[in-house]
């Protein structure tokens, strides 16, 4: 297993279901190390006829001791998954079934309850589906803690190894988007027909704020480009749908409204 530096935030996601988990461990100015755990567990006892009454003594017997063995395999492979999670600063839980809910209960027990996210409900995911989950939920934690995220900036910059010529323009953004983010939320919510600001992904979320901030308050970006820019980058960072969600959206705001108060649409 690889190892993580003990001295700096980890932000940990974790897909598991009872064959083995996936575990993703984000650290600043470092590659994300991965870990794979299988679990080991045998597999339900199985009978030919299936449970039925009149079976014999020793099949029950046989099946009872099995099941019993498989339970307690899973609680090792629980307790396995809990202890790598003990040096983490923020985790989140991920997987299919009910694995994930006993991971989740060993960490508030042991008192770990506090540096858990979220417990999500998800399906079989790949390796770099993980990693883009748990840095979605790592921009989450910026955006929650409102004008004090901004302290984080230069950090973020270097856990992602953000190109340094952008890094200016970057932090314009982002204290642009803070500074606005009353008119901004308005917009967007104005123009989410059926979607509140809350519902949306986190990372679409703040796609639309960085782009509506360019197409208001920056006079060298024209419409087009911005609405553009946050379609491809939500093609390649979020789902499959969020390139068309949030190009309606801002399609529609383009269309409807003037990109500042004393200003008409940028039309390119």
């Amino acid at each position: 297993m690889s190892s993580v530096h003990r001295n700096q935030s980890q932000f940990v996601g974790m897909w598991l279901d009872q064959a083995g988990a996936t575990i993703v461990t984000l650290e600043d100015g470092h590659d994300p190390v991965i870990q794979q755990v299988e679990s080991n567990v045998e597999s339900h006892y199985r009978l030919s006829g299936g449970w039925k009454s009149g079976m014999q003594t020793q099949d029950v017997a046989d099946a009872k001791r099995v099941e019993r063995k498989r339970r307690q395999q899973l609680e090792r492979y629980y307790e396995r998954l809990s202890e790598v999670l003990r040096e983490a600063t923020r985790v989140l839980i991920l997987g299919p079934g009910e694995a994930k809910l006993h991971v989740a209960t060993k960490m508030r027990h042991e008192g770990l309850g506090s540096k858990l996210r979220a417990t999500e409900a998800a399906d079989k995911m790949t390796t770099p589906r993980i990693v883009a989950h748990v840095r979605e939920n790592l921009v989450g934690q910026g955006e929650m803690a409102g004008q004090s995220g901004l302290l984080d900036f230069d950090a973020f910059c270097a856990h992602f190894q953000v190109n340094k010529k952008s890094v200016p323009y970057a932090g314009k953004l982002l204290n642009g988007v803070s500074e606005k983010a009353g008119h901004i939320n308005r917009l967007i919510s104005k123009y989410a027909e059926n979607w509140r600001l809350e519902r949306m992904s986190v990372i679409d979320r703040n796609i639309l704020r960085l782009a509506v901030y360019e197409m208001y308050f920056q006079n060298d970006v024209p419409v087009t480009v911005a609405i553009n820019e946050a379609v491809e980058i939500a093609k390649r960072f979020s789902t499959d749908e969020s390139g068309s969600f949030i190009n309606g959206i801002l399609d529609a705001m383009a269309k409807e409204e003037a990109t500042g108060p004393e200003k008409t649409v940028k039309t390119g």
